[in-house]
């Protein structure tokens, strides 16, 4: 059943044969590449990390000290979760969990010196990887390519922007 206004029914005019299997394509294109890039990245870490992991390392990285409730917000998961994965993290070396400098109650995570290590190595992986991939492309293709990936990840309840600072949301 098609969600009413959104997207039209399978046995649309609208939405013929063609235009479905090469949304699918689309799709399965989308996740080929993404799985390649994370596995990649991971790679880069020499640690055994998955794609949560570098979310948290990466939005502590961009955005200095959090609490876990901002953690949580920042990756898109539940504050469970976030608990579970900061222990994980904390013992590995990446994180640390240190009282708040103005509030002795309220405990932030930042990245420990392996942890920006461990950072500064998947940054570096994923500028290799970005400039292979958009390296023959236009400016005005790849802000329209991001506008499109924003508009489908909107679409999803994922935020591109999650864990960005705020000049970089701006970007």
């Amino acid at each position: 059943m098609a969600i009413r206004g959104i997207i039209p029914p399978v046995d649309s005019p609208d939405r013929p044969f063609e235009r479905r299997e090469a949304e699918l394509e689309a799709v399965r294109a989308i996740y080929g590449l993404a799985m390649h890039i994370n596995e990649s990245v991971i790679n880069a870490l020499g640690q055994k990390l998955d794609q949560f992991d570098i979310y948290a390392i990466s939005a502590l990285a961009r955005r200095g000290a959090i609490s876990q409730g901002e953690l949580a917000q920042a990756i898109g998961k539940s504050s469970v979760f976030v608990t579970r994965l900061v222990d994980d993290l904390e013992k590995a070396g990446l994180v640390e969990r240190v009282a708040h400098r103005f509030d002795r109650r309220i405990n932030v995570v930042q990245l420990t010196l392996s942890g920006r290590e461990a950072y500064e190595r998947m940054r570096t992986r994923a500028e290799e990887l970005a400039e292979n991939l958009f390296r023959e492309t236009s400016d005005d293709y790849l802000r329209a390519l991001l506008e499109h990936m924003r508009r489908m990840s909107s679409r999803t309840g994922f935020s591109l922007s999650n864990g960005l600072s705020p000049a970089e949301q701006g970007a």
